[in-house]
């Protein structure tokens, strides 16, 4: 039975891993495998759950997405004209881009949060983009006009002579904070709600809630930069004893565009749903929400690359679902996943993680399929979605 376990690591073997991290998986996967009551499990019975699972839970209904979605974009839009009408920031701001799953047809469970690039206007003559040698998947802004030549009402989002992301985060803070106070200026209630790594806005009605994560960001170079805080205190700084002091100058990359554009083709057709699964099962259980929702979106590109199926049949959802979450479970063991745009090792996505982390997820994800624990997983279900009536 411990071979069912490493055939779902996707491929793995001995010339890949090594002889002792061989063993090692080996004897992890029989712990697994010890740690499950065996009994049969019928396929077909499985595999109809997985399809209802699908559509009566993770799929979200078109009418309510279209709901919730038509309300963001008229507060953001008008979030937009309060800022460029404001003579307080001395900021303008580009039409505002939808990412994330709402852009990418990927919403789970409910439709009621969204991310949204912010693009700054900036002359891009004036900037030069230096990408960061030692995490590709960031950068650099300087501006290539001299100091003294700077704007004063403008130096507080400068240090040195780089675009600072975090001053330009506290100042986004200050503009959500005083656009929320002004509660006249839409027909729904604005509140902030605070979480680990951005300040959200939240727009509730008597009908429910949702909440807009506003990400500013810049484009340089044909290179989308959002201004998402460097993640100190990480793993990698830990074992290293490196900790960065330019972190404030840093700007995330975005691969958005080229991600979604990706997402559209046919070879996805039927097969996001797997990610999809993987996603909403992510929200319902505290051992896999370790890893973000970008790093499974990572996965699941790569593994679709790599996959030779071609055609999504829904009567083998259950058979594909297996194979992502092999090839998950894979990845997961190696420890390392770059964005799917970025081959450079050093933007390796897992490399902030601790190896007893990442097998902490990987053993959630080898027993969740192991025969009995994927029905009890699937039975695992948070509140469904709250209706809007706008």
């Amino acid at each position: 039975m411990a071979l069912r376990v490493l055939q779902l690591l996707g491929g793995a073997s001995l010339v890949k891993y090594g002889v002792d991290k061989w063993n090692e998986m080996k004897a992890e996967s029989a712990v697994y495998e010890a740690s499950v009551p065996w009994y049969y499990e019928d396929e077909t019975t499985l595999q109809r759950q997985l399809v209802n699972y699908y559509a009566d839970y993770v799929c979200v209904p078109l009418e309510y997405a279209e709901t919730t979605r038509q309300i963001m974009e008229e507060v953001v839009s008008d979030f937009q004209r309060f800022v460029n009408r404001s003579c307080e920031f001395h900021l303008q701001l580009d039409d505002p881009i939808p990412t994330g799953s709402c852009d990418d047809g990927l919403d789970i469970i409910n439709a009621n949060s969204f991310d949204v690039l912010v693009p700054i206007c900036l002359p891009k003559s004036q900037w030069q983009l230096i990408k960061d040698y030692m995490d590709p998947g960031y950068a650099k802004l300087r501006n290539r006009v001299s100091y003294e030549h700077i704007l004063p009402q403008k130096r507080s989002v400068f240090q040195e002579m780089y675009l600072s992301s975090r001053m330009i985060r506290d100042l986004f803070g200050k503009l959500i904070r005083k656009y929320a106070d002004d509660g006249h200026r839409t027909r729904y209630r604005l509140t902030t709600l605070m979480t680990s790594e951005s300040l959200l806005l939240k727009v509730s009605d008597h009908g429910g809630s949702l909440t807009i994560d506003l990400i500013p960001c810049v484009e340089i170079d044909g290179v989308n930069l959002v201004a998402k805080s460097y993640p100190t205190g990480s793993f990698l700084e830990a074992i290293s004893g490196n900790c960065r002091n330019d972190t404030d100058v840093l700007w995330r990359r975005s691969f958005h565009e080229m991600e979604r554009d990706h997402l559209q083709s046919p070879r996805h057709e039927g097969f996001k749903k797997c990610l999809m699964l993987m996603k909403c099962i992510r929200a319902n259980e505290k051992e896999f929400a370790q890893i973000s929702s970008y790093v499974l979106k990572t996965a699941y590109l790569h593994w679709r690359k790599q996959v030779l199926c071609s055609k999504w049949e829904e009567k083998n959802m259950l058979k594909h679902f297996r194979q992502f979450s092999g090839y998950l479970s894979s990845t997961l063991a190696e420890g390392k996943l770059c964005p799917f745009f970025e081959p450079n090792p050093n933007a390796n996505l897992l490399k902030r993680h601790s190896s007893a982390t990442l097998s902490k997820i990987r053993r959630f994800n080898l027993q969740m399929m192991q025969p009995g624990r994927l029905s009890l997983v699937l039975n695992n279900r948070s509140s469904r979605y709250t209706s809007h009536e706008g």
